[in-house]
């Protein structure tokens, strides 16, 4: 059916109004409505994923700590090798390698590869003990005319071990004490072993100086 023109614009203008009235509005608005709280519940539901990854962070702690506390456990031990008890004496003799002394001694022969294997210090009454060589013991090795001087050594002797650590020694000539070690006079440093000087690289000298013995250091 067609309207006259005037009645047609007329029906327009009414349809227009009833389609924007605020009932259809807040008709339409509630509609759109329980789409938007669905995409906001979106993220809401992700924080339990989110919780236990952190859940999983904080659960690591212990682990780490565990683990962080494994090198403090050593340490009583090392410090129970470091305090290992010693006694520091003072013995009176001369260095020798021990495979010749046990050949002259106990006619006891060892293989030609042991004959410069090991030092020890012969006593007055005919002990033998070997020496640990450290750069104190090793200097008799280096240097032939420590083993050709009769000394006192300044040793430890640590429980349970049955050599000497050579701790400082002295030359005895004529009843006199004389500390020996080595010495630089260029770099005026003192060394323990013949070798290049540490610092110039240069020769070093042996070096006899008087020093008298503690009281009672032989008994």
């Amino acid at each position: 059916m067609r309207y006259p023109p005037l009645i047609a614009a007329c029906l327009l203008t009414i349809l227009a109004a009833g389609l924007c009235s605020p009932a259809v509005l807040s008709a339409k608005r509630s509609d759109k409505q329980p789409a938007r709280r669905a995409v906001a519940t979106q993220p809401t539901n992700e924080k339990p994923a989110r919780r236990a990854v952190a859940t999983q962070a904080t659960n690591e702690k212990p682990a780490r700590r565990a683990a962080a506390t494994q090198p403090t456990n050593e340490k009583p031990a090392q410090r129970a090798v470091a305090a290992r008890a010693f006694q520091l004496v003072y013995l009176r003799g001369r260095v020798v390698f021990l495979s010749a002394a046990l050949k002259q001694k106990y006619g006891i022969k060892q293989v030609p590869e042991s004959k410069e294997r090991v030092l020890a210090l012969q006593t007055a009454d005919g002990m033998l003990l070997p020496l640990v060589e450290d750069l104190r013991g090793r200097s008799f090795r280096r240097d032939k005319r420590l083993r050709e001087m009769e000394v006192v050594l300044m040793v430890r002797r640590y429980e349970g071990l049955p050599m000497l650590q050579v701790i400082r020694v002295y030359r005895i000539q004529q009843e006199r004490t004389f500390e020996v070690d080595y010495w630089c006079e260029i770099c005026a440093i003192a060394m323990y072993e013949l070798k290049a000087c540490d610092c110039c690289q240069g020769e070093i000298e042996l070096r006899q100086r008087l020093r008298p013995l503690p009281a009672g250091a032989l008994r």
